[in-house]
């Protein structure tokens, strides 16, 4: 039986990964950089687009949220 799969709001999850990043007075590339993540990829999470599994729960860490709050029905 295959694994069910999340569906994720990336719209919201990008609004507030880029919340979390100005709230610390932070860069893009910086942040991106000193979590060894490319700047690409934290550019995409921020602009709703989705991301890998992995990426997506080492934002939601970053960000001391719960990955079940962006889940869509």
């Amino acid at each position: 039986m295959p694994a069910a799969r999340m569906k994720v709001k990336w719209k919201k999850f990008g609004g507030h990964i880029r919340q979390a990043r100005l709230e610390r007075g932070l860069g893009l590339r910086e942040t991106a950089r000193s979590l060894n993540i490319h700047h690409a990829t934290w550019c995409r999470a921020e602009s709703g687009k989705p991301v890998s599994v992995p990426y997506f729960l080492f934002l939601c860490d970053w960000m001391k949220s719960n990955p079940f709050q962006y889940r869509s029905e």
